[in-house]
């Protein structure tokens, strides 16, 4: 996770404090476009980032919410088959799992070397009957940063869905939808976003609506609009418990069906704007550069860093062993903790070590304190 701006944080005040003086003061309407306006800036403040249109965003609860929300909605056949590599989150491979378990799909995984991940390995393993692609931009454990272009291309020319978890990239490195073939992308707000939890992005590409997506459960809100607007369909004593509305073809079909989670989506919106403010360029520039310094320094003391040193192939996560040991990898972990210097450890398909994530919060000065604190323990 990351740190909650304080902006996000302020936003979420500014909502609790409403609803602890309900509608007296501002009445009703006032009263409820005040407290629904965090989910409408939220869509904004994502579209801008991701260089979508806002009908293309919704909030959902987190980034599995959206994995299982994509692989609901297409619709696959006994005998096709879904690609994702081994070296990804279990949530990812897991909603591949249940559609192996309900439609009797193949799930099929590439296979890394040395940590890494090719485009070549991604298409060897599509054939005619692949009707999905799952990928997470960059990895969990590795920090490697896929290239989404190439898959996009091949998607594209193949024809599968392609869904992205974003969640270790979104607010970290730039991701411009305007510009890929992707089908559907899930992210949580808490990493690279700094936002708090409980509400997170989900982008439909508005072309994935032609083709032929499935409707499993639909509430209320993600059935199209009706003539009028909501208030009037309410008002109207022509309502009646199953209105004559078809699913919407958009990305709201998707979002909560029910209550949206305002306040979780005000404390988005905010930190969304915030990282909306501080610029694209800078701040991938910013990242990119400490990551850089990270793995140069590491280099030099002799560490394996799984983490490609090229730009194009990286985030913001560093992931680096010097034992390929986890009891040793875990006690450099430990002793970290201990001088206040928060890092992980992560293993997956016999790849890991410690991972760093070096953030926009973060500067050289954090650097210099983590590997002071890298050769005190290696003295040791």
């Amino acid at each position: 996770m990351g740190l909650a701006s304080v902006t996000a944080l302020a936003a979420i005040r500014a909502q609790a404090r409403l609803l602890q003086e309900g509608p007296r003061r501002y009445g009703w309407a006032e009263y409820g476009r005040r407290f629904e306006a965090g989910v409408g800036v939220a869509r904004r403040e994502a579209a801008r980032l991701l260089d979508a249109d806002v009908e293309e965003i919704g909030l959902i609860s987190d980034t599995t919410a959206g994995l299982h929300h994509a692989m609901d909605a297409i619709p696959f056949r006994r005998g096709d088959n879904v690609v994702l590599s081994d070296l990804e989150y279990p949530q990812v491979a897991l909603a591949a799992q249940n559609v192996r378990r309900e439609h009797g799909v193949e799930v099929r995984f590439v296979a890394h070397r040395a940590g890494r991940l090719s485009i070549d390995a991604y298409r060897a393993a599509v054939d005619r009957r692949t009707r999905a692609m799952l990928v997470s931009s960059v990895g969990w454990v590795t920090g490697e940063r896929i290239d989404l272009g190439a898959l996009s291309d091949l998607a594209a020319k193949r024809g599968f869905f392609l869904i992205v978890d974003a969640v270790q990239q979104l607010g970290g490195l730039s991701i411009d939808c305007s510009k890929l073939r992707i089908d559907f992308l899930t992210s949580g707000g808490y990493k690279w976003l700094n936002a708090p939890f409980g509400c997170g992005l989900f982008y439909a590409r508005r072309a994935v609506h032609e083709r032929g997506l499935r409707v499993r459960r639909v509430g209320l809100l993600g059935l199209a609009e009706p003539a009028g607007g909501w208030d009037a369909f309410y008002e109207s004593p022509a309502m009646k418990p199953l209105p004559d509305l078809m699913p919407a073809r958009s990305v709201r079909r998707f979002e909560a069906q029910g209550t949206p989670n305002r306040l979780g989506a005000a404390g988005l919106a905010a930190a969304l704007r915030h990282r909306n403010a501080q610029g694209r360029r800078a701040v991938d520039r910013h990242i990119l550069e400490l990551g850089a310094e990270l793995i140069a320094e590491l280099e030099a003391r002799g560490a394996t860093v799984w983490t490609p040193r090229e730009d194009a192939a990286r985030a913001g996560i560093v992931s680096f062993t010097f034992e390929h040991d986890p009891t040793a990898d875990k006690g450099l972990r430990d002793y970290l903790a201990r001088r206040k210097i928060l890092v992980s450890a992560r293993y997956c398909s016999a790849v890991g070590g410690v991972r760093v994530a070096t953030h926009l919060f973060n500067t050289r000065a954090d650097l210099g304190a983590l590997l002071r604190a890298v050769d005190r323990f290696r003295r040791r």
